[in-house]
């Protein structure tokens, strides 16, 4: 029994076809192989037994060869498959396949988020220290802050998968995960920290009577008295869509990029907290 030397197979994404294009071994040159994600079929430089003259066919591009088995017929011979797929556009590499295209539910990790934060002196409330020998009174301090409360939430999401005959380039890809930074504070009588997301935050220096100790922290970028503490923004400020995964393989020689985006849980806010 002869073999096929041309077969449609299913493609990548339901109801699009790919094609096998096999030759015996013996035909097969290594200086003449087609190039992966350019050389064409209608280029294809092997000789077929029977090439494949239907006009959807001619500019598939190839983009994998496999050993195809034996040729079935009486010298024995082995096969070469090579298999072909549809080139997409850049504009094409960015439309989701609908069929693999929906809407999910799944847990999800939240970070805390500082919306606002601030301190109220109260001299009502004084703090009593010794400076110099002498007794002197400092108006208290209260922390004030409005945040979100991470944990692991119910959260919508979206999943989309989208094809390519060769490898998706960087600027098609999305990923943008929140990174949370540790905040730490110590003014006058409060203290204290927490890792989240934050826009520009600034504390200034209130031990202005210290100096500062030689030899401790960093050496060779030493600190500097009333220069402050500065947390730049967060690159997520607060909670927002964004995609959250992409997961690149390859399936039969053709790119598959599967992308999971994520929409903030509906989470009250907690106002002017201690």
């Amino acid at each position: 029994m002869g073999f096929l030397p041309f077969e449609p197979t299913a493609g990548a994404a339901p109801g699009e076809l790919n094609f096998v294009v096999r030759v015996p071994n013996a035909v097969v040159r290594a200086d003449k192989m087609p190039v992966p994600m350019v050389t064409k079929y209608k280029d294809f430089p092997f000789p077929q037994r029977a090439r494949n003259q239907e006009s959807w066919t001619q500019d598939y591009v190839f983009v994998l060869n496999r050993d195809g088995g034996q040729t079935g017929e009486g010298d024995g011979g082995n096969l070469m498959e090579f298999v072909f797929a549809r080139k997409r556009t850049l504009t094409e590499m960015q439309v989701p396949i609908a069929c693999e295209t929906y809407p999910t539910t799944m847990p999800h990790q939240w970070h805390n988020v500082l919306v606002r934060m601030g301190f109220i002196e109260d001299p009502t409330q004084p703090l009593t220290l010794e400076v110099g020998g002498q007794v002197k009174e400092f108006a208290r301090v209260f922390g004030r802050f409005w945040k979100l409360p991470g944990g692991v939430y119910a959260t919508e999401a979206l999943i989309e998968t989208f094809l390519s005959a060769e490898p998706f380039p960087r600027s098609l890809l999305k990923l943008d995960v929140p990174v949370p930074d540790e905040v730490s504070w110590q003014v006058r009588n409060d203290s204290g920290s927490i890792s989240c997301l934050h826009p520009y935050i600034r504390f200034k220096e209130t031990q202005m009577g210290g100096r500062v100790m030689d030899g401790m922290g960093t050496v060779n970028d030493p600190i500097v008295l009333s220069q402050g503490q500065d947390f730049p923004a967060t690159n997520h400020e607060t909670w927002q869509t964004h995609v959250m995964d992409e997961d690149v393989t390859k399936v039969n020689g053709v790119w598959k990029l599967t992308r999971t985006t994520v929409y903030p849980p509906g989470v009250e806010e907690v106002e002017n907290s201690v």
